[in-house]
């Protein structure tokens, strides 16, 4: 199968101490892919190493084929931050202005043809929001904007979605319709990469998971994983308890130093 993600001894650290060390793992065009872990672990440090954000102090990155420093298609890859249901709530901007942001890298000075105004309806269509599509996203819900923000990706024609914790703060019925899309829309052969501290939605929706305390401590299966006790760290220096305040399992490293997830 061919490879849309590779890393390869990559290291990085804000400060001397890495956040993320010697980290290899690579990851299949049209795959689900979790990355979970304790807090602090750097998940999403690592996403933004993916995503371009953070040069590595070690190691390679391929995206698509082609070094990280050298990828220059940006419009391929979409992400939803963790906290982009909180942001929006003051903008005055409608849903399809929103949405209409993912066609910019291909108009020049914002100039839609027919073909961009027909991808961007569609983006709009796909993922359920097309009656929304003149109110401001100030007044949508959390699930509602985190729709909006996949609609941008979907227009701008992403072969990957890249999300962090996308559902905190939303209810539970709106967070299982939001898994349910992304299901979908990886079924339909989008790449998605998704940091998620539900171990239990990981692997329903999960082809395969990876298990980050700053170093790459497991990468398979989700239920083999659960299974096995995998996300039970047993080293001598780890504090062995749920990773969780509500009792899931996992582990807490004893040092934790990045500013990320």
């Amino acid at each position: 199968m061919a490879t849309a993600i590779e890393l390869e001894g990559v290291t990085f650290g804000y400060t001397d101490t890495p956040a993320v060390e010697d980290i290899s793992l690579t990851i299949d065009k049209g795959e689900f892919f979790g990355l979970v872990g304790p807090n602090g672990s750097g998940k999403t440090t690592l996403l933004k190493l993916i995503l371009g954000v953070h040069d590595p102090d070690a190691g390679d990155i391929t995206v698509f084929g082609e070094p990280i420093e050298a990828f220059n298609a940006g419009s391929r890859i979409g992400y939803v931050p963790q906290q982009s249901s909180r942001k929006g709530d003051t903008m005055p901007v409608t849903v399809r202005e929103v949405v209409a942001m993912g066609r910019f890298p291909h108009s020049p000075f914002t100039r839609f043809d027919e073909t961009d105004v027909v991808l961007i309806e569609d983006a709009m269509e796909t993922v359920g929001i097309s009656e929304l599509s003149d109110r401001r996203i100030s007044r949508l819900s959390g699930g509602q904007k985190q729709r909006v923000f996949i609609a941008r990706a979907l227009a701008s024609n992403a072969d990957l979605l890249a999300l962090d914790e996308p559902t905190v703060g939303i209810d539970a019925a709106s967070r299982d319709e939001f898994f349910t899309l992304l299901s979908e829309l990886n079924r339909d052969g989008i790449t998605t990469i998704l940091i998620e501290h539900d171990l239990n939605t990981v692997a329903t929706y999960a082809d395969r998971i990876a298990c980050i305390n700053r170093s790459v401590h497991y990468v398979g299966s989700a239920a083999d994983f659960i299974a096995s006790d995998g996300h039970v760290d047993r080293r001598p220096d780890s504090d062995v308890r749920p990773l969780y305040a509500d009792g899931t399992a996992g582990y807490t490293d004893t040092v934790q130093n990045s500013p990320d997830t």
